[in-house]
């Protein structure tokens, strides 16, 4: 499938986490074809097969995508981050199954694939072709930088109508994550992939469909609270010093 490609967003100041993320990432996912890299400057020496961008570290988190994002070309894209980390492998079948339903159907412009805080109703599977996909009905972050299939004209729209803001809110300044929330329901429709998998912690549930680790970095620190059964196996795999950062 050409139409679709995996956007990674990074930066060095967690490079040691690469090695972990692409190791699994090329492990678990090995389908998709086109995958993007939008990083700050960097001499490390990526695969190939990545189409690496650079952004200006010096804006915020919203002009860095802006900057990066003309050279997405796709129709769909999977949005990512270095520090969810994949521990089962991604039900490809299923992807390609929801955007086929998405090619037919132009009102969905997003399937969030890991279920947050969402109160979700189900849809009538003759609409879905029998994939279990929900209705949001309310969400604290209709909005989410957790792995979502998107149209990417949808997306590149949330980002040009959402003010200036950073990925974390840290500092002074505004966290993108909320603040997008408005533009989102203003000009998106989405929906959720759910499985009925049970809840992982207070905010999230597991994704069987991209089964990941959300996020295995928390505050500068490895999320090993949430995720120690996947997490600290895939430390010990890469010969990670666990105490560099420590735990939370």
């Amino acid at each position: 499938m050409d139409n679709i490609c995996l956007i990674i967003n990074t930066n060095t100041s967690v490079q040691d986490v690469w090695e972990m993320f692409f190791g699994e990432l090329e492990k678990r996912f090995p389908q998709i074809n086109k995958k993007y890299i939008f990083v700050d400057d960097t001499n490390y020496k990526f695969r190939d097969d990545y189409n690496v961008t650079f952004y200006n570290k010096n804006l915020q988190y919203r002009d860095q995508l802006l900057e990066c994002f003309p050279e997405v070309k796709e129709k769909y894209c999977i949005y990512i981050q270095e520090d969810y980390i994949l521990y089962n492998d991604v039900n490809w079948e299923q992807i390609c199954n929801i955007i086929e339903l998405m090619e037919i159907n132009s009102t969905i412009d997003f399937v969030k694939l890991m279920r947050g805080t969402d109160t979700i109703h189900p849809i009538e599977q003759n609409l879905t072709r029998e994939i279990p996909l929900y209705y949001i009905i309310e969400a604290e972050c209709y909005y989410t930088q957790g792995v979502t299939l998107w149209r990417m004209d949808k997306l590149r729209q949330i980002f040009n109508e959402t003010p200036n803001s950073h990925i974390g809110g840290a500092g002074n300044h505004i966290h993108f994550e909320v603040i997008a929330n408005e533009a989102c329901k203003k000009y998106c429709s989405g929906l959720l992939y759910y499985e009925d998998e049970e809840k992982r912690g207070m905010h999230h549930y597991n994704s069987t469909i991209f089964p990941y680790i959300a996020s295995a970095i928390v505050k500068g620190k490895w999320n090993t609270s949430e995720y120690p059964t996947e997490l600290i196996p895939l430390l010990n795999k890469y010969k990670i010093d666990i105490n560099k950062r420590g735990t939370c």
